[in-house]
């Protein structure tokens, strides 16, 4: 409808409509629309224990798929240790498998017990994520294509996989990231796109 403000710091090119944009934790809400809807269909309870379904998790025989989802579980975010945050300010555009995200995050759990306290934790996320590819027997990306994605008719939403690229126009994204010791990182690649890359929407 209207847009706002400067899509490229560096140039002032102004912000227009249609540019995409990275939507990053708002995935989150995607990814608790897919816990409620399979709690309707029977397909898992909130109640559930994360153990039911993802061996080695701290307190996995505690901690319910509701306290994953409610940021209450005590598992820490992987953001949260060093072994992720120096590989990834280093090197950006690493790879990290959900198996590796959620190896991060539990080296440092437990920080509380179950239902105890809130904190924000990308690994909680991460484990709903790989509980939704349990039930379904099906990639997340392709659960939020058929549940969310094709039904609300966002066909310019897609799950970016293992790629990089963003589709032209896409604005200049900036964040802190957790790292106040730096300026703000940019948080898309330089103009253009990988040879022979599919650049998804965002």
């Amino acid at each position: 409808m209207a847009a706002y403000g400067v899509a490229d710091p560096s140039t002032g090119a102004p912000m227009e409509v249609g540019m995409h944009t990275r939507i990053g934790s708002v995935t989150k809400t995607f990814t608790g629309t897919l816990l409620m809807q399979l709690a309707e269909d029977k397909k898992l309870s909130l109640d559930d224990t994360i153990g039911k379904y993802i061996p080695g998790i701290p307190n996995g025989d505690q901690i319910t798929l509701r306290q994953l989802a409610s940021m209450t579980s005590g598992i820490a975010s992987y953001t949260m240790n060093s072994s992720f945050t120096d590989v990834y300010f280093a090197k950006p555009e690493t790879i990290f498998t959900p198996t590796e995200l959620v190896a991060a995050g539990v080296e440092k759990s437990p920080i509380f017990a179950p239902g105890e306290k809130f904190n924000y934790s990308n690994t909680n996320t991460v484990l709903l994520g790989l509980v939704i590819e349990e039930v379904t027997d099906e990639p997340v990306s392709d659960v939020y294509a058929q549940r969310i994605l094709k039904p609300l008719g966002l066909t310019s939403t897609s799950w970016p996989g293992d790629q990089t690229v963003m589709p032209e126009p896409y604005a200049q994204g900036f964040t802190l990231q957790g790292d106040l010791r730096h300026p703000p990182h940019r948080a898309t690649q330089p103009i253009g796109t990988l040879p022979g890359a599919s650049p998804p929407a965002r």
